[in-house]
């Protein structure tokens, strides 16, 4: 009798703990993954540039949770924060310490299902901040830029006067413009106001780049170098550069 009660128990324990990691599971499914600021991927996706998209927002961009589900990162306007822990408070609910010089502050996260879909609102006791899922295909922490690669940049380009090929690939990576490996669109460069920027990168280094302005005239990408002295002064390049977008 005894070993039959010791038995049952064991067989009970185990159902309970297979229970609460099934519901850790199904926490952390629906926690997991990348969040896109709603406001910002609307705007970037009716047809707003990065700069258009992001003026007037000193707000979170984007919200990444770790792999293992006990962490997540904070993007605001695409700077990177330190990793945070979190700690769940129900099935929908998590809550994180982000602690200041002289203060500690508690963000709130928490799941709404709409219709078919689900919502992630962000609360820091102030305001609240909506976030719609994004499916990454590369395993990244580089959103929103490989969403903004994905609107504007990414695809092949025949340049205005020869016929070579240039290619911007949604991972940064870019061939065929002068010896230019990688890109950056430079969300957060601090330079005069009404330009959006990207980065080229001669080589692995990314603390050697030039910076170009570039916008879309209907399917042209015309970039423009901008040259900066020692006293912070600029000034556009009036050589452009003209690549015709080929349609996909």
């Amino acid at each position: 009798m005894k070993t039959f009660i010791i038995t049952l128990n064991i067989l009970l324990c185990t159902s309970l703990l297979l229970h609460a990691q099934a519901q850790n599971s199904k926490i952390n499914n629906k926690f997991s993954g990348t969040w896109i600021n709603s406001k910002f991927a609307n705007k970037l996706q009716s047809g707003y540039t990065p700069y258009e998209a992001t003026s007037m927002q000193p707000t979170i961009s984007a919200i990444c949770f770790s792999a293992r589900g006990d962490s997540l990162l904070f993007i605001y306007n695409f700077h990177e924060t330190n990793w945070y822990r979190f700690r769940r408070i129900d099935d929908t609910q998590i809550v994180t310490l982000k602690r200041y010089p002289h203060s500690k502050i508690v963000y709130r996260l928490f799941i709404e299902k709409r219709k078919d879909d689900y919502c992630l609102i962000f609360c820091d006791g102030k305001d609240s901040v909506e976030f719609s899922f994004y499916e990454q295909e590369y395993p990244s922490v580089r959103v929103p830029s490989e969403l903004i690669n994905k609107t504007w940049l990414s695809g092949e380009y025949v340049p205005e006067n020869n016929k070579s090929r240039v290619m911007f690939y949604d991972n940064e990576k870019t061939t065929g413009l002068n010896n230019y490996v990688f890109y950056k669109v430079a969300y957060d460069f601090q330079g005069p106001p009404g330009y959006d920027y990207i980065k080229f990168y001669p080589g692995d280094s990314r603390a050697i780049y030039d910076i170009y302005a570039w916008h879309f005239n209907k399917d042209t990408l015309i970039l423009s170098k901008i040259f900066i002295d020692e006293r912070f002064n600029f000034s556009k390049d009036t050589l452009q550069i003209k690549l015709i977008k080929k349609s996909n």
